[in-house]
């Protein structure tokens, strides 16, 4: 089996991957420097990660609520139902 790169985080720490039966690639990156990143990303089309699921989630940053944002994570898993 050969390998193939799908994506890249370029200059950013991925910690972790999952992919889904739908065959869609998720990875987080913990805010572990002053890197602006999103917690959560999908890998897109071009091979680098957009935010995932969008909106504020991955928009934290010191000094804002943590209560609705991903602020460090540090898992994924995708399910059988293409749940994450």
């Amino acid at each position: 089996m050969d390998l193939m790169s799908v994506a890249s985080s370029g200059n950013v720490m991925m910690t972790n991957a999952a992919v889904s039966p739908a065959g869609r690639l998720f990875a987080n990156f913990p805010r572990w420097t002053e890197v602006p990143t999103p917690s959560v990303g999908e890998a897109a089309p071009e091979g680098g990660f957009r935010p995932f699921p969008g909106g504020d989630w991955n928009e934290w940053r010191p000094g804002l609520p943590p209560g609705d944002r991903f602020v460090c994570t540090h898992g994924l898993h995708a399910d059988r139902d293409n749940n994450l």
